[in-house]
């Protein structure tokens, strides 16, 4: 698994170019939001950046010389999900310098929020990797770009609808859970973020060993 990690690390330098565009991103929204919006842009970021580097392995049917060299299925898909996870948290510490940077000159960002804003963005996009993942690793090409493009605006209107269509009932589920003990709403975001990671990831691996190379 080191070696295909390694592998990824180089194919992401190929975007080198991009790095200078992305601090600039996370730098200004970090500087006109105080809100922490750094946080789930970079998170984002990183999430569709690993996805990307399937998309790097499928070009040329470059699957078939891949899967042929001494590793197994199952490496792959922990690979691809570590390399989310390594992402997201150097998005995460370049988004809490950024933000800790604007607390210490501009004064007006609470500690507190910095890390809650950090600790959501960490689950939301874990919880859209567990999903996106399997689905990049079943549906290879151009059908995996769509499919992407659909669960994100499928998430975007699933948002909108319950906020819209539903707002009496949202305001009761929320009022649901900002009466819930604060250690008792963190661990059931983390559990329903585990169980859909773990989920994705036992999917991501009865697919991957269906697919003929």
């Amino acid at each position: 698994m080191k070696g295909l990690l390694i592998k990824d690390l180089c194919l992401l330098r190929g975007q080198k170019r991009l790095l200078p565009i992305f601090l600039f991103l996370a730098v200004w929204f970090t500087a006109m939001f105080r809100d922490g919006f750094s946080f789930p842009f970079m998170g984002m970021m990183a999430t569709i950046l690993a996805n990307s580097t399937i998309s790097y392995d499928e070009l040329d049917r470059g699957e078939a010389s891949l899967f042929s060299l001494p590793f197994s299925r199952s490496a792959y898909v922990t690979e691809k999900f570590a390399l989310t996870g390594l992402l997201l948290a150097v998005t995460m510490i370049l988004g809490a310098i950024c933000t800790l940077a604007r607390l210490f000159i501009a004064h007006d960002v609470r500690l507190s929020d910095v890390w809650m804003s950090a600790g959501l963005t960490l689950l939301v996009c874990s919880a859209f990797a567990g999903v996106m993942l399997p689905l990049r690793i079943r549906f290879t090409g151009d059908q995996g770009r769509i499919v992407l493009y659909v669960v994100m605006a499928l998430s975007m209107l699933a948002v909108v609808g319950i906020t819209r269509l539903l707002p009496n009932q949202a305001d009761e589920i929320a009022g649901v859970f900002a009466g819930m003990p604060k250690a008792a709403l963190i661990a059931l975001l983390v559990g329903i973020c585990l169980v859909i990671v773990l989920g994705g990831y036992l999917l991501a691996l009865h697919w991957i060993k269906k697919k003929e190379y």
